[in-house]
């Protein structure tokens, strides 16, 4: 036929269509089907119904409800030829039990998580923390333990494994970045830094005043906010160059928590704090975890007035959770004047352990060109 059309010596014929669809039929394609077809033999055996498999409903687990305990009478199994409202409630029952029991009322969850900056042994290991909703975990350690790693990790800033290792809220900390857009997970850190380009995060420092710097915070509560301000005692008119770094910091705090958040990170915000502010944000944190069930996990050396303030203690050690118990279930407290030298005794045998573990170190040689006039001295360095 092509070769008629091309020499303009035959008609080309129509091709052929397949029939419209009729009412009780459906399409049907003018090519043959391929041979061994499973669905063109089901379809000229029993029309255009296909079989219902039986087999992958035998392997699913509400499937065979004779094997289910407590659950109602076979009478009242079928009504009408369908499930009756007593086995459908009892159904979801339990599949809302299993729900439940799979993700728990934890607000943070990190299961089994491996963590190590690039060329650098790791910091954590096989590490898992859980923390209920509603609690007020105080974060303790040597330096180098890894608090800041790990609250930077459950704030979404360095992605670990797959999604369920790190959860906040029952949602990946790294891969679902609605929970920090919508402000349910808020993290201050000790430095106040914006993100700049391929030069990384930089000091956020300028002269403008605080007004500009909380009110340009979109989508915020005006009570809530004039509640901050007034509890951190913050001046307005503050120019962000020329105030302290106490000042800086309760303006960074403000801005931080305009906010409602549900799950607070705090890593040694309070440093630079007097003891009037520290303690009235304190007790605001306090009512934030009691009225509205937030998480807040506070990572600090600072333990004065923590003793009632905190309901759980995570204690790390070289990346490991050496301790996580309720504030109530630690005899150690029971039995000291404070949570000071509690913290205090735990450190210093961790240091007496990792003395106990250090290799010897071999002893220093000079060089022959440490005399040479033009070697560099690090100590005249500093008054250059």
């Amino acid at each position: 036929m092509l070769s008629a059309a091309l020499s303009g010596t035959g008609k080309p014929k129509p091709l052929a269509l397949a029939p419209p669809p009729k009412a009780a039929g459906i399409t049907r394609s003018p090519l043959p089907p391929p041979p061994n077809d499973p669905v063109a033999s089901r379809i000229a055996s029993d029309g255009c119904k296909e079989p219902i498999d039986n087999t992958r409903r035998r392997n699913e687990p509400l499937s065979d409800l004779s094997q289910l305990k407590d659950r109602p009478s076979q009478q009242e199994l079928h009504q009408d030829g369908q499930l009756s409202d007593e086995w459908t409630f009892w159904i979801l029952g339990k599949m809302a039990e299993k729900d439940a029991t799979a993700s728990g009322d934890d607000a943070i969850r990190v299961s089994g998580m491996q963590f190590a900056y690039e060329v650098e042994d790791p910091i954590f290991f096989d590490f898992n923390l859980d923390l209920p909703a509603g609690s007020r975990c105080l974060l303790v350690g040597a330096n180098g333990s890894g608090k800041t790693t790990l609250l930077k990790i459950l704030a979404g800033k360095h992605m670990v494994g797959g999604k369920n290792v790190v959860q906040v809220l029952s949602r990946s900390a790294f891969h679902d970045t609605q929970l920090v857009c919508c402000g349910d997970l808020s993290y201050l850190g000790g430095s106040w830094s914006k993100t700049v380009g391929s030069a990384g995060e930089v000091p956020l420092q300028g002269d403008f005043s605080a007004e500009h710097m909380i009110f340009g915070v979109e989508g915020t509560d005006p009570v809530r906010r004039e509640k901050l301000i007034d509890l951190l005692d913050i001046n307005l008119q503050w120019r962000m160059h020329k105030v302290s770094d106490g000042q800086k910091r309760r303006v960074q705090i403000c801005m931080g928590l305009l906010h409602p958040f549900k799950v607070l990170l705090l890593d040694e915000v309070t440093v630079d704090l007097d003891v009037v502010a520290r303690m009235d944000l304190l007790e605001f944190f306090k009512e934030e975890c009691d009225q509205r069930g937030a998480t807040i996990v506070y990572a600090t050396h600072i333990f004065d007035g923590l003793e009632t303030w905190a309901t759980h203690l995570a204690y790390i050690q070289d990346g490991e959770l050496n301790r996580l118990s309720k504030m109530t279930d630690i005899d150690e407290l029971k039995t000291s004047p404070n949570l000071l030298s509690v913290v205090e005794s735990w450190l210093r045998s961790e240091i007496k352990l990792v003395k106990k573990k250090k290799k010897p170190v071999a002893p220093w040689k000079p060089s022959p060109f440490d005399n040479s006039p033009f070697r560099s001295s690090r100590h005249m360095a500093y008054y250059r």
